[in-house]
């Protein structure tokens, strides 16, 4: 329900600095602190929108890479991310810049000062330090011949092309530089002409090689002219793959000690342009790099032999989350409000494939509704609840635009109030609607559920409200911004007795017309309602359309179901919660 989410922001402000990563959503800004550096220790970790594992993610940082903490949410840090304020985990930073490794200062010279090596890996990356963590000076690929400096536990130094730098000893060989062959050139066929001639340099054979250390080619006589050569060089053919693993990195090196480029997720097409032993060269999402050929799967999906008829469907449940690919492991892309229309334009198992706003996305199946009807209860009287949340409300306006009821938030906790009731109060009765009242419920024990109902009871006094002239009220239990930390570890007897314990406490108060409030998913799952005190009216939020008598798909009666928080009312500014009434008692 959206008013358990505004509630909380009162709340916050009191016990800000006891929330920790469990914070509300909407909760305000992150407490004050002075910008410092920080790097990430995880291999991966996830930019999130808000300060919580529930928020959107909207990012991915790598081990080692640098940010700027501008504040902290509990054990959450406010961090500067592409030019917004965004929100990571805390136990995965740690304070100051990446460490930068120190060159191994120690070499072994070779003895003699013609030392060479040649590559013999497909790719080779050439670093600053005798070691994979140092930064890579140059790219040396398979055949290419470097002048040997020295040793380096493990690693060559070397130079290349007037740059100097290390390449492990495992994908080299080394060789004395009288050993090189003498140069040819060669006519190459290419994928543009077979009529084109091109220099090429060519190795002399290694059986020639063996038979002398110092082979002499003779002088050619009479005009130069490119040699033939017999040997064909292939000319590899770009194709299109699909990725079959549900994340795959792109690295800069065909390897996993090669930094991350960018990720794919499943059924992301790329284009191979380039192999090195097990691995693909590819491009993709606007870069290049390596990939494993282990995950990915040479041509394009097959479309449907049937083939897929697109059509409109409706989001479901309120703020629904929309995933980069065909399951909840895919990064969240947006959130959407129930009853928003999207366009279907493929199908992944029970996953849809979906079309909105100029973007595509996926959403289970089970979550969408192609009647739209279905989402509008059957006959019953309408009302509205709201909150201070909702600014100054037209109950005149409300009550024209065919509602009959209200139900106003007094309370929440043992000391929160909402400022907006007494006034709330007075004006609804005026546009001559029945007025009912709620309080948000936080308690973990009997002692505090029994403080929160004076808590209440102060509220309703204040506004005149007694068990005569006022109607019902109702104690509103449910998770916390969509989690169920705010009673977690509490089993449902223990549940239903600390509810049983507010309810007596407003009856040993003068008020005996209770009701209780909650989502379907928490009443049914978190409540031993077998236990809760008789003759309650049960309010139950389900922002999801049914065409049955009830609305809730519940196997327990309703008397008020709260059918959207994303209603549109004459008189209240934004969405607002839409119930409606089956009882007669209400």
């Amino acid at each position: 329900m959206k008013k358990a989410v505004q509630s909380f922001i009162a709340l916050l402000f009191i016990f800000s600095l006891t929330v920790g990563m469990f914070a509300d959503p909407w909760a305000g800004n992150a407490d004050a602190s002075s910008s410092s550096k920080a790097r990430v220790t995880a291999s991966a970790l996830y930019v999130r929108s808000g300060p919580g594992m529930n928020y959107a993610r909207v990012g991915l940082l790598y081990r080692n890479s640098q940010v700027t903490v501008t504040g902290t949410k509990g054990s959450w840090k406010q961090i500067s991310y592409k030019g917004k304020t965004r929100y990571v985990s805390g136990r995965y930073l740690t304070s100051g810049k990446p460490p930068v490794p120190k060159p191994k200062t120690y070499v072994k010279k070779p003895s003699s000062s013609s030392a060479a090596v040649v590559v013999t890996a497909g790719a080779l990356n050439m670093r600053s330090g005798s070691g994979a963590k140092y930064r890579i000076v140059a790219l040396l690929h398979k055949g290419n011949k470097v002048s040997l400096l020295g040793t380096s536990h493990g690693w060559y130094k070397v130079k290349y092309r007037g740059k100097t730098g290390y390449i492990s000893e495992k994908y080299a060989k080394r060789v004395s530089s009288s050993k090189v062959a003498p140069k040819k050139t060669a006519k190459v066929k290419t994928a543009s002409s077979s009529k084109v001639r091109h220099t090429v340099t060519q190795p002399k054979p290694a059986t020639a090689l063996a038979k002398t250390a110092n082979p002499k080619v003779p002088a050619p006589s009479g005009p130069k002219q490119p040699v033939k050569s017999s040997v064909k060089h292939p000319v590899f053919t770009p194709y299109k793959a699909q990725i079959t693993a549900g994340a795959l990195n792109i690295r800069s090196g065909p390897g996993t000690k090669y930094r991350k480029v960018a990720l794919l997720y499943k059924n992301d097409q790329v284009t191979v342009i380039g192999t090195s032993g097990s691995w693909l060269k590819v491009s993709a999402k606007g870069k290049t790099g390596y990939i494993s050929g282990k995950y990915a799967k040479k041509g394009q999906p097959k479309p449907s032999k049937s083939g897929f008829t697109a059509f409109t469907a409706y989001i479901g449940y309120d703020n629904l989350g929309i995933y980069n690919g065909p399951g909840s492991t895919y990064p969240t892309i947006a959130r959407l409000r129930e009853k928003t229309p999207v366009r279907v334009i493929g199908q992944s198992g029970s996953w849809s494939k979906v079309s909105f706003s100029g973007r595509t996305g996926y959403i289970l199946s089970g979550n969408l509704d192609r009647n739209a009807s279905h989402f509008n209860p059957p006959a019953g009287k309408r009302g509205v609840d709201v909150s201070h949340h909702k600014g100054t409300v037209d109950f005149n306006k409300v009550k024209k635009a065919g509602n009959s009821f209200v139900i106003l938030k007094a309370s929440e906790g043992k000391t929160v109030i909402d400022d907006h009731f007494v006034a709330n109060v007075s004006s609804a009765r005026k546009a001559r609607l029945q007025v009912h009242a709620y309080h948000f419920f936080h308690a973990r024990n009997q002692k505090d559920a029994r403080l929160e109902a004076q808590n209440f009871v102060r509220m309703l006094r204040s506004a005149g409200a007694n068990n005569t002239n006022f109607g019902h009220v109702f104690v509103d239990v449910e998770p916390r911004a969509g989690s169920t930390v705010l009673f977690s570890h509490i089993s449902r007897r223990a549940m239903a007795d600390n509810i049983n314990a507010f309810l007596d406490e407003m009856k040993s108060n003068g008020f005996s017309k209770l009701g209780i409030y909650s989502n379907q998913l928490f009443y049914r799952n978190n409540i031993d309602t077998s236990r809760l005190r008789k003759g309650l009216l049960v309010w139950i939020a389900r922002y999801r359309g049914m065409n049955t008598c009830q609305g809730t798909g519940t196997p327990y009666k309703v008397d008020i179901w709260q059918f959207t928080s994303n209603g549109t009312v004459n008189g209240i500014t934004g969405p607002a919660d839409v119930d409606v009434a089956y009882s007669f008692n209400f």
